[in-house]
């Protein structure tokens, strides 16, 4: 969680563990795009006008799916990694795409932190960079995946 962080371009979040840094204190500034909300330009796979085309209602079939209004990637579901814009640290697809596991606890003995939102994540609270979720490790579903890092030399922005 700490490694994604950094990697995300956050600075140092209070709290012992991941839940407390999401619910206490929460930089609720810095987007992995920048600052600006909804995101002016093609900035990542969120829920956008191409997803609400696809996906136009809920299982209920009552409520419209949520997205957000204006945007459009051009990706209903997953996109090809390296698409959008890489951050200053060349890392490509920090949100958006699919929620990335990673390897702390978020709650309990269990539940495992989640980051980076997904294709069809669409509010800004869930969007901003230091966003967080957990879940349990055994759960599959088609906007939850990983990220291989391989360090070929000292990582500098």
């Amino acid at each position: 969680d700490a490694e994604w962080s950094t990697a995300v371009g956050l600075p140092t979040e209070p709290g012992a563990t991941p839940k407390d840094k999401d619910k206490n204190g929460k930089n609720t500034a810095d987007f992995p795009w920048g600052k600006e909300w909804p995101p002016k330009k093609q900035v990542g796979n969120y829920a956008d006008e191409s997803y609400h085309a696809k996906f136009p209602l809920r299982k209920n079939g009552k409520d419209a799916d949520p997205w957000i209004d204006g945007y459009n990637d051009g990706y209903v579901t997953t996109s090809p990694v390296g698409v959008f814009p890489a951050n200053a640290y060349g890392l490509y697809d920090m949100g958006g795409n699919v929620w990335q596991w990673c390897e702390d606890i978020y709650s309990g003995k269990s539940l495992r932190v989640m980051r980076g939102a997904s294709f069809s994540t669409f509010d800004a609270f869930n969007l901003l960079s230091s966003g967080r979720s957990g879940d349990l490790p055994d759960r599959r579903s088609v906007n939850l995946g990983f990220r291989c890092v391989v360090v070929v030399g000292p990582l500098s922005p």
